[in-house]
């Protein structure tokens, strides 16, 4: 199968998927959505494997809202966005970082052990095509989405930042 192949069959696929999750979805969203978590999806399978060894491809596991995949890690992203336009706060490069509830402590804990993986790939063939660094990025959205979603009522720019550096 040629790479363009494989892209436009994980847009349909991701299109259909979005569909079936949200059937009210309007034709140019649900196009939309599948392909940026089409696209992802083949991007992140990609890196996420050792470029040393073979690969499998698995349109079940490359699309899956769970685990270590592109869609889980989008989904993550998307959801801390609507918490924070919920909240009606924006996160402000200026504000200082607040780290008051268990859930920001511990993001906060993971995003500061972001740099050591960072700087143990730096200069290394690893960091162009790295599983260490797709499988380093879960955790840190699941904590955000943990965080965010304790702090909501609470939320200020400093917490946003907290929650979801930009």
């Amino acid at each position: 199968m040629k790479l363009v192949g494989l892209l436009e069959e994980a847009v349909a696929r991701a299109t259909d998927l979005a569909r079936s999750r949200n059937p009210d979805l309007d034709v140019g969203t649900a196009d939309e959505i599948g392909r940026t978590v089409g696209i992802g999806a083949i991007r992140y399978a990609d890196l996420s494997v050792d470029r040393t060894k073979d690969y499998v491809l698995d349109w079940e596991r490359m699309l899956a809202l769970a685990g270590n995949t592109a869609p889980c890690l989008q989904y993550a992203y998307a959801r801390i966005r609507s918490v924070l336009r919920r909240a009606g706060t924006a996160v402000r490069p200026d504000a200082p970082i607040v780290v008051a509830q268990p859930a920001e402590r511990a993001l906060a804990v993971e995003l500061l052990g972001f740099a050591g993986v960072v700087g143990e790939l730096e200069g290394s063939l690893e960091f162009i095509s790295s599983p260490v660094t797709c499988t380093d990025s879960r955790p840190r959205s699941t904590r955000s989405t943990s965080a965010a979603r304790c702090c909501v009522p609470r939320m200020s720019c400093g917490r946003a930042a907290c929650c979801w550096p930009s």
